[in-house]
């Protein structure tokens, strides 16, 4: 048995995207018992109920609707609520693209690495065709930086992963919601977790104005983790980060990726500055980014 898990909070232009994308992967078309699993948070728009049209023509679809926006609550309600008979759940966001083998990599890295809890996809950032200008260079230069790991990227994307439920069940994620869930994961299972090199997905790239909020929100959720949980926080040293000179990042790009790629470190300054700010206000991290979605409904890997 099989849970794909999806966490959906205003994703209307993606929800059926999402839902068709998963039922041609290989390894939902080569398992019988299996599920797919929404769960709806907080979202203002007809992401509710386009899931529950899928679900009404699809037995092998369930909904969860949560009135409380938050990606922390849709994961304790997705691993509450799928199946106990799932030996792995697959958690992918809406607004991805999922290359069809990537979630049979994750089943047989589980499968064939008993002591792994956590595996993780490598993502393939996709810079928006026909745009011009500054943006157009910065996301070019972040799918540069990106592809500049290779197989040794070190981070856990909470975009695309997979867990054995097994261990999923003893993690409650933290009620505060701008804690992400990838961090503390990570953190969690330090020594049990790897990116999978042959689970690729592809995800959008930001813009330089939304990489400066993606960056706020991770420095609140390192600093808030450092604050309310300073044992595993204490545990980030052990996390594996290979270095990657910042010659073989540049030696690829154009000088107009060059240019990009200043403009991502003139972003991630900026996203520090607002984060420090978030903290101080406990305002909401978790602004709707837009930019790495136009789109990426006609994008067919």
């Amino acid at each position: 048995m099989i849970s794909i898990c999806i966490p959906v909070f205003n994703e209307e232009e993606n929800v059926a995207r999402i839902a068709d994308h998963v039922r041609e992967t290989s390894l939902w078309r080569g398992t019988l018992d299996r599920e797919l699993v929404f769960c709806v948070n907080g979202s203002l728009d007809q992401s509710a109920a386009i899931a529950r049209r899928i679900a009404a023509n699809d037995p092998q679809v369930k909904v969860i609707e949560l009135k409380e926006k938050g990606k922390n609550h849709a994961w304790n309600a997705l691993v509450a609520q799928s199946s106990p008979k799932s030996e792995f759940l697959f958690f992918v966001d809406a607004d991805v693209i999922v290359k069809p083998d990537t979630f049979l990599e994750f089943a047989k890295e589980l499968r064939e690495n008993p002591s792994l809890a956590l595996v993780g996809g490598k993502i393939i950032p996709l810079p928006q065709r026909g745009l011009r200008g500054l943006v157009s260079i910065q996301k070019r230069a972040h799918g540069k930086v990106v592809e500049s790991y290779g197989e040794a990227q070190p981070w856990l994307n909470g975009a695309c992963y997979a867990m054995r439920r097994s261990d999923a069940i003893k993690i409650k994620m933290p009620k505060d919601q701008r804690i992400e869930e990838d961090q503390f994961l990570e953190l969690a299972f330090i020594g049990r977790f790897k990116i999978v090199p042959k689970a690729d997905f592809y995800q959008q790239s930001a813009s330089v104005l939304d990489y400066a909020k993606q960056e706020a929100r991770h420095f609140t959720s390192q600093a808030l983790l450092a604050r309310k949980y300073p044992g595993l926080f204490a545990r980030r040293g052990k996390l594996y980060r290979p270095k990657i000179s910042r010659w073989k990042k540049l030696q690829s790009m154009t000088p107009g990726e060059m240019v990009g790629a200043g403009m991502m470190v003139l972003a991630k300054k900026i996203g520090v500055r607002r984060g420090k700010r978030l903290l101080k206000t406990g305002k909401d991290t978790w602004p709707k980014v837009k930019s790495t979605k136009k789109r990426l409904a006609l994008r067919r890997k």
